[in-house]
């Protein structure tokens, strides 16, 4: 289970330079290396649509409902962290 931690801190901690953005939490399948996209959760189905790039995927900027959406959808799924560090994203994982 990801920690609590200060953004600041995991910056420091990654080495990532100081002006890195944090984007938001996204959830990540491993084995297929594909972010989810966009969701749509109701009574009668679970949609999901899934990109390869952390830049389309849906961000979410509360831990715990990125948590409660993974284990809705895809409890193998990791929440991973997504950073803006100028020219590219980085992904990063605190989980498993």
């Amino acid at each position: 289970m990801l920690k609590e931690t200060p953004i600041k801190e995991i910056i420091k901690e990654l080495g990532l330079p100081t002006e890195t953005k944090f984007t938001g939490y996204g959830i990540h399948l491993a084995d297929s290396d594909e972010f989810l996209m966009k969701y749509i959760s109701n009574e009668y189905a679970n949609n999901m649509w899934w990109c390869k790039t952390p830049e389309k995927a849906e961000l979410f900027k509360n831990h715990s409902k990125a948590v409660k959406v993974r284990n809705e959808l895809k409890p193998q799924a990791n929440v991973v962290l997504i950073w803006d560090v100028g020219k590219q994203y980085l992904v990063t994982c605190q989980e498993k």
